[in-house]
């Protein structure tokens, strides 16, 4: 049977062998998933309360020079299911490191995927839109600054990718993962 990822024509993916500071991929992963796990949970319960605090009424949000709202409440929500999305799938790679079980990672590696992709879009735009303002004489409107976040936190989930990656090729190469899943 074929898996997702195969699907998704992701084993062109380089095969790394250990993750950062020499651990192993198996610990790599744990410290990812873990990692990941607390701070959505603190981004998770910061930004549930700010909500609550929008739909009581009793918050004023911050507004730049313009007077409009730094996040918009679309925003807020958006943020705040994604960032659910991300604690969740993290518990499950947690849960498939601990039990062996590759097909657990593939939730969270698709996610991650797609925030690195959007984060880099985000850091392209930013980018464009900076130069695009200093080459037309005007004062940049954007904080580029910030975008540079966008751009790290990119490059770093691709790289949490390819750590899951490799572990989860490790094993379903392993023999005892075929013997029970195939």
């Amino acid at each position: 049977m074929m898996s997702v990822l195969d699907r998704l024509r992701l084993q062109y993916l380089p095969q790394l062998e250990f993750c950062c500071c020499g651990c192993s991929l198996r610990a790599g992963s744990l410290v990812i998933g873990w990692t990941v796990l607390v701070a959505h949970a603190l981004l998770t319960s910061i930004l549930a309360n700010v909500a609550v605090q929008v739909l009581a009424g009793t918050h004023i949000p911050p507004v730049l020079d313009d007077g409009s709202p730094v996040i918009s409440d679309l925003e807020l929500f958006g943020t705040i299911v994604m960032s659910l999305a991300c604690l969740i799938t993290a518990f499950v790679l947690i849960v498939g490191v601990h039990k062996s079980q590759p097909k657990y990672f593939v939730p969270f590696m698709l996610l991650l995927s797609i925030t690195a992709v959007f984060e880099l879009i985000v850091f392209g735009l930013g980018f464009a839109f900076v130069l695009f303002d200093i080459v037309s004489g005007v004062p940049p409107r954007l904080n580029f600054s910030e975008k540079i976040f966008s751009f790290f936190d990119g490059f770093l989930n691709i790289y949490f990718v390819l750590v899951i990656h490799s572990y989860y090729n490790i094993l379903r190469q392993s023999s005892s993962y075929l013997r029970e899943n195939v």
